[in-house]
């Protein structure tokens, strides 16, 4: 199994707001699961929807910031 290539922590990345640092944290898995999945050659289809996936969340923790 391919590593996780950011790792979340209070430390480095909490910013005190807790819904802010969760939605962080769901970034960060979505971040990795992309990674995994390119390290270790899943399926292109499945690939597209896991960036898809991060995307749209992307797009929706943006807006919950800037809220």
């Amino acid at each position: 199994m391919v590593s996780d290539m950011y790792v979340w922590t209070v430390a480095e990345l909490g910013c005190g707001v807790q819904e802010m640092d969760r939605e962080h944290q769901d970034l960060i898995q979505k971040m990795n699961k992309v990674y995994q999945g390119a390290e270790a050659g899943i399926a292109p289809d499945q690939l597209k929807a896991d960036i898809q996936d991060l995307a749209d969340f992307t797009t929706k923790h943006f807006a919950s910031e800037e809220a």
